[in-house]
């Protein structure tokens, strides 16, 4: 090895094209490496796609790394424009208009959203890094993580439940916010998401039964992700139906973005 590296390094020093093509291509064998590194990890670790549909704790840790590690921005922001898409049915919007939170309390509404996803979404995150900092994890700390993940949840749906909103309604959203990320890293990102990825994405809230429940959990988790990809054809396009230049126009979206900062109201409101 090191006599073939002694060549090239002979045959490039007078030809400085070739010498910067092998560092070039050196580079980027290691940034194609580098950047396989997790998930290539994951798919070595857990060869059987479905087995996030059957085991939480896998999910979990799936999740953490596509979310917080592979794809963090577009993730958040594929997101926020599924919380866009809700906006364009008559019946959500109208409960939205009614509230006036959007009018009122902007920056309180998308600070609290934005806190009580991150209680229900963060808790592997914060495992993680108790993990890399602490000699000695203590096991309080992962019950505490789940019960802060419950109240959250709990919060959650006790604030929704002071509205009128409709079952379809809940479906629709939820089903929006577990389709929007795969479809935009599919579109965007470096590379799309694998079968292992798109069942834990498909799992939606299922995971935040008991998991002393495990046999029953992972029915439960099979069977919402088979709803979601029997609804994903038609809660991907439903929207075009109704709004397709404002909801699909990037124009558009500039100038509802600028309409939003020109009235004083807060940037975070995508949340």
């Amino acid at each position: 090895m090191s006599s073939l590296l002694s060549s090239l390094v002979a045959f490039s020093r007078d030809r400085p094209s070739i010498r910067y093509g092998v560092l070039l291509v050196a580079y980027m064998t290691l940034v194609r490496h580098l950047r396989y590194r997790r998930i290539n990890a994951l798919l070595k670790k857990y060869p059987d796609p479905t087995l996030p549909l059957r085991d939480i704790k896998v999910a979990r840790e799936v999740a953490t790394a596509t979310q917080a590690y592979e794809f963090p921005y577009l993730n958040v922001v594929s997101l926020e424009f599924a919380l866009f898409k809700t906006y364009a049915i008559p019946t959500i919007s109208k409960i939205l208009a009614g509230s006036r939170q959007f009018a009122s309390q902007c920056a309180k509404r998308a600070d609290d959203t934005g806190l009580i996803l991150a209680e229900m979404n963060e808790s592997t995150k914060r495992q993680e890094y108790r993990a890399l900092t602490q000699k000695q994890v203590d096991p309080e700390d992962a019950i505490m993580d789940q019960k802060r993940e419950r109240v959250a949840l709990e919060k959650l749906n006790f604030i929704h439940g002071h509205y009128p909103i409709r079952q379809e309604d809940y479906l629709f959203t939820l089903a929006l916010f577990v389709l929007e990320p795969d479809s935009w890293i599919g579109r965007f990102e470096w590379r799309s998401l694998t079968m292992l990825e798109k069942n834990v994405s498909h799992l939606g809230g299922a995971g935040e039964v008991e998991e002393e429940e495990e046999e029953r959990d992972g029915n439960v988790r099979r069977e919402g992700s088979t709803i979601i990809n029997k609804l994903a054809p038609d809660v991907l396009k439903f929207p075009l139906t109704i709004g397709r230049n404002c909801l699909h126009s990037a124009y558009m979206k500039f100038l509802f973005i600028i309409l939003v900062i020109d009235n004083g109201l807060s940037v975070r409101f995508a949340y």
